[in-house]
C-alpha cells in the first residue's frame, strides 16, 4: 500500500478510535453508577448510586439525584462508631477530588488527541496525548476499584467501602474500555510512520 495513503488510513482509524473512547469517557464522568449498594432502613430497601459527580437513591421507583461535593460529603455516616471515621474519611474525600480531576483531565486529553490526529495530523503529539488520557481513566477506575474492595479502617491502610457491598456500575466499566481504546490510538499514532505530506510527525 502507498505510504501516504496508509498513513491517511491510520490517521482516520485513529481519530475513529480516540472519538470512541471520548465519547465512554464522558459517559462514564456524566453517569452515575460507578458502584451501586443497597441501603435498608425500617424494612425499605434504597439502592444508591454513585458516580464521578452525582449520585443517584431509588426507593420504591422515586429517584433523588445529588451532586456530589467531596469535601462535604459525608462519609462517615455509613460507618458510624468505627475509631478511623475522621481519617478514612477524609481519605475518601481526597479519592473523590482526585477522581473528579482525574476524569476531567482524561477526557480533555483524549479531545486534544482526536484534534491532533483529525486535524493537524500530529502522530507523536496524538500517541503523548492519547497516552495521557489512557493513564488518567486508569487512575479513575483504579481508584474507585481500591474504594470498593477495602475496609473502611485506616489502620490497614485502605479506608474502603467494601462492608457495604457494592457491586461496580456500568460507568467503571466505560473508564475500564476507554483507557484500552486510548492506548490503542496511541499504538496507531506510534506505527503510522510519516505524514502524508511525506515529513516525519511530531
Amino acid at each position: 500500500m502507498d505510504p501516504i495513503c496508509s498513513n491517511e488510513l491510520s490517521r482516520k482509524m485513529a481519530t475513529s478510535v480516540g472519538i470512541m473512547a471520548m465519547v465512554l469517557a464522558i459517559t462514564g464522568t456524566a453517569y452515575p453508577a460507578i458502584y451501586t449498594y443497597n441501603v435498608t432502613s425500617e424494612g425499605v430497601i434504597a439502592e444508591v448510586m454513585v458516580g464521578i459527580f452525582r449520585a443517584t437513591a431509588t426507593v420504591e421507583d422515586v429517584s433523588i439525584s445529588t451532586s456530589i461535593d467531596c469535601s462535604e460529603f459525608d462519609y462517615a455516616q455509613y460507618f458510624s462508631g468505627d475509631t478511623d471515621d475522621s481519617t478514612c474519611e477524609n481519605a475518601l474525600r481526597a479519592k473523590c477530588a482526585a477522581a473528579q480531576g482525574l476524569a476531567i483531565a482524561g477526557i480533555l486529553a483524549i479531545a486534544t488527541a482526536i484534534g491532533l490526529s483529525a486535524l493537524w495530523n500530529r502522530s507523536g503529539l496524538t500517541a503523548v496525548a492519547s497516552f495521557i488520557g489512557s493513564m488518567s481513566c486508569v487512575a479513575v477506575w483504579a481508584i474507585f476499584a481500591q474504594e470498593v474492595g477495602a475496609q473502611f479502617s485506616a489502620s490497614s491502610g485502605d479506608c474502603g467501602i467494601s462492608s457495604l457491598e457494592p457491586s461496580f456500575g456500568a460507568s467503571f466499566f466505560c473508564f475500564i474500555v476507554a483507557s484500552v481504546l486510548s492506548i490503542i490510538v496511541s499504538i496507531i499514532s506510534i506505527t503510522s510512520g510519516a505524514s502524508p505530506s511525506g515529513y516525519t510527525s511530531i
